[in-house]
């Protein structure tokens, strides 16, 4: 019988199998997310005064006052650390050791703004983004144990949150990630030109494997679409963990009201070295970006996320231990 901390190991290597075969596993009520939406309330919301009014929307409030909070949060190292414990007490990963991250997003979705322009600058490699569209993680990534953390900070409803597709989760969907890639992003970037932040799901594009859709094919498809998307409806101190595998993207917002969320992403190096993963059924880029992700460091040590040990070096040191 197991016991002591390989039985934790094992517990948490069971959990990211389920994980990695599409379950989606939610924390309800958990202490350090809860502390977390406080510490958002009375820090964040208090400084950026203009975030929380009524009248607030996309359009009416200047892009500066939300980039200053999203800045501001995801440099915190409060924040950082009760991430930390949040991840730590899920059990996902055991020991925390092999854990990695890759940073802390806030999410600022105010209503009629619509899906984010990707092309923007502003929204590249996914900052400041608000309102994405349907998407894989893993199309941009390549990186099948990716694991994804989400939790609101505020209420929540089924108009302003994000949706996944569960039963597309081993069905390919059309997408652009074999004509995208990190190494044209980021010279793009350097020349200040407009390229899409990541791959998307386009029902016009050709992909390998995939027959192309006539109309009538189209008009099933997002009607199959539409009937499986699920809207996330999770309290403030709850927490979703899924695969980055899933097809998922943000409600569009046109409540009149702020969704405030918050999330990262995860991959465990032994996860990686010992070839366990969600399955690879529609991604097409080059590459494979395990430097976006960084150790996370044993509880209780308070170094940031840029100072952890890169993943494809963790991942070597594990292989010659």
């Amino acid at each position: 019988m197991e016991n002591g901390p390989n039985k934790y190991r094992m517990a948490a290597q069971g959990t990211r199998i389920e994980l990695y075969n599409g379950t989606l596993k939610v924390f309800t009520q958990v202490p350090a997310a809860i502390e977390l939406c406080k510490y958002f309330r009375e820090s964040y919301l208090e400084k950026h005064s203009i975030l929380k009014s009524p009248e607030a929307t996309h359009s009416n409030t200047p892009e500066s006052v939300r980039v200053e909070a999203c800045e501001d949060f995801e440099k915190d190292p409060r924040v950082q650390g009760l991430w930390k414990k949040i991840i730590n007490s899920a059990g996902v990963h055991s020991p925390l050791s092999y854990a990695c991250w890759d940073r802390v997003r806030l999410r600022i979705q105010q209503s009629d703004g619509g899906y984010d322009n990707v092309s923007n600058e502003l929204n590249s490699t996914g900052r400041f983004s608000s309102t994405l569209p349907l998407h894989r993680d893993t199309w941009a990534s390549n990186v099948m144990q990716q694991l994804n953390w989400w939790t609101p900070l505020l209420p929540i409803d089924k108009d302003r949150t994000l949706a996944i597709y569960p039963n597309f989760f081993e069905k390919p969907v059309p997408n652009t990630s074999q004509q995208w890639s990190m190494k044209e992003l980021k010279n793009h970037r350097k020349k200040n030109a407009p390229y899409p932040q990541l791959p998307m799901f386009d029902v016009n594009c050709n992909v390998v494997g995939l027959e192309p859709m006539q109309k009538e094919d189209k008009d099933a498809f997002f009607q199959e679409l539409n009937e499986d998307a699920q809207p996330i409806l999770i309290s403030p101190g709850d927490v979703i963990v899924f695969s980055g595998a899933h097809l998922h993207g943000s409600v569009v917002n046109k409540t009149g009201k702020t969704r405030f969320s918050t999330e990262l992403r995860t991959v465990d190096a032994l996860d990686v070295t010992e070839e366990r993963h969600a399955r690879n059924i529609d991604g097409h880029s080059p590459g494979v970006q395990y430097k976006w992700f960084e150790s996370i460091g044993e509880l209780g040590e308070d170094e940031g996320i840029d100072k952890g040990v890169r993943l494809d070096r963790l991942v070597e040191k594990i292989k010659t231990t």
